[in-house]
């Protein structure tokens, strides 16, 4: 198949796709002939928290760190004491 008003073998066309860490599509199409690149870049921000929201949760957990280890000692040993006193009754039932 030949396409009119093209001469065959053209246009040569090299496409490059990059992938960064953050998930950031990268696409740069050049055309071999005419040495012309064209870029797009094509990220995915639906969703994601801004860098505001990031910091500010990360200010949260340091704020509320002494406070989560406490909740997590009171649960630790609540369930201590109720493992404990299920085997105390199941010692007395056998």
């Amino acid at each position: 198949m030949t396409l009119i008003g093209i001469p065959r073998g053209t246009p040569q066309i090299e496409v490059m796709f990059d992938v960064d860490s953050n998930g950031i599509l990268n696409v740069a199409a050049e055309d071999k002939t005419s040495k012309k690149v064209e870029k797009i870049t094509i990220t995915n921000d639906k969703g994601r928290p801004s860098l505001k929201d990031i910091n500010k949760m990360v200010e949260d957990a340091e704020k509320f760190k002494e406070q989560d280890q406490q909740q997590i000692l009171k649960v630790y040993f609540t369930n201590y004491c109720i493992n404990k006193k299920k085997k105390k009754d199941l010692q007395n039932f056998i």
